[in-house]
Parts: C-alpha cells; structure tokens; sequence
C-alpha cells in the first residue's frame, strides 16, 4: 500500500509538472534550461561568452554566438535539435555535451526555440521575466490566454479578438515604449484593453513586457 501510494504521488508529480511546462511559452521554458545548462559556455546573453570557454579547447566550428542571425539562420530546427541532443556534433563541435543523455526531447525543442529568440529577437528585455510571467499569468491570461493568443475565458464574454502575443510578426513591429504605454494607459474608450498603472508597478509592466517577447518566438 505505502509503495502504491509512493508510484500515485510520483505520477501525479509528473503530470503536475508537464501541465505547468504546457503553460509555458516553449521559448521560456527554454531560457530556463539555457540558464542551467548552457550558459556556463554560451554566456547567459548566448554570445559564447561563458565562464568556462577560456578554460575549454573548443574547436573552431562551435560557433557558441547564439545570437548570430547568418549563422543560426542557416540551421534547420531538426538540424539545431540534432546538434543540442547529441547526433549531429559533425555540424559543430564534440565539445558540444550531449544533452539527450540527460534531458528529453520536449526540453531540447525548448532550448531549440530559445535558441531562435537569441538570434531573431530585435528588442532587448527590460526586467525580470520570471516576474513577467507571474504578472501575465495574474494580469493577462483571462483575455490573452496562457500562451498569449487571445483565447482567454473571457472571450466568451467580451466580443473582441485581443492581441495575439504568440505572433511574432505583429510583435516585432511594436517597440518596447509602445507596449509599455498600451499596458499602462490600454488602447483608448473603443477598446476593452484596460490601463494598468497605479495597479501595476514600472518595473512590473517592464518585468510583462520582457515576458511577452518570449510568447511571440
């Protein structure tokens, strides 16, 4: 019975824990795992400027510059999840641990679409995205939606398509003041996208902003 009991909470566990990785945007649980795997190389902004790289022989094929659009543009998502897993270090480095040894496929598609923000993303994060998540799972999710692409509960209510956060060719056009100043002040009488100053702080309209580029990629 113990035992049984033990397997039940473990299980549960499980699928407490991939319901809550579900939540995620992939891009964000990605920079959690790049943050405790690889930036010991890559650098925690993924220009290869890692503390470990002056102490390792890495050969010159490794390209650790993560945010290099013409190189990483090149690579195909199988060809960056082959490289990441382990199967592909031919297109880089054997330095390059194999991370499919100990992380699973769904974790390595995680780091493969963090891999793409470094590289694509064209505006830079103005807080902590941790804090960002927690404000839009607060704040946002009720129109937006958990991963931001306007299917919230109360769109059965209110009868407007929100913002898609989710879509990065929209996003990108917006500048960082400027979806700063959407969620401080919203988007005026005709829209249902209310202002959040004096309920929100600065630095958590900064800290939902940062989190809203990871939704788009």
């Amino acid at each position: 019975m113990k035992r049984f009991f033990m397997v039940t909470v473990f299980l549960v566990g499980i699928f407490i824990s991939s319901n809550a990785l579900a939540d995620y945007s992939r891009s964000f649980e990605g920079r959690n795992l790049f943050m405790m795997y690889c930036y010991l190389c890559h650098g925690t902004d993924g220009k290869g400027n890692g503390p470990l790289v002056s102490r390792l022989k890495i050969g010159p094929n490794a390209n650790l510059n993560l945010t290099d659009i013409s190189k990483i543009g090149k690579r195909t998502d199988d060809e960056l999840f082959g490289i990441i897993e382990g199967k592909k270090h031919d297109l880089v480095s054997d330095n390059m641990p194999k991370w499919g040894t100990l992380i699973g496929s769904s974790q390595i598609k995680g780091l493969v679409a963090y891999v793409r923000f470094l590289s694509q993303s064209k505006h830079p994060l103005l807080g902590d995205t941790e804090e960002g998540k927690r404000v839009y799972d607060t704040y946002c999710t009720a129109c937006h939606g958990k991963k931001g692409k306007g299917d919230g509960v109360m769109m059965s209510i209110i009868p407007i398509s929100p913002m898609d956060h989710s879509n990065a060719e929209k996003m990108d056009k917006l500048t960082n003041e400027e979806l700063v100043n959407i969620v401080i002040t919203g988007k005026g009488d005709k829209s249902f996208m209310p202002g959040w100053q004096g309920i929100l702080s600065r630095e958590q309209i900064g800290a939902v902003v940062s989190y809203i580029r990871y939704l788009s990629h």
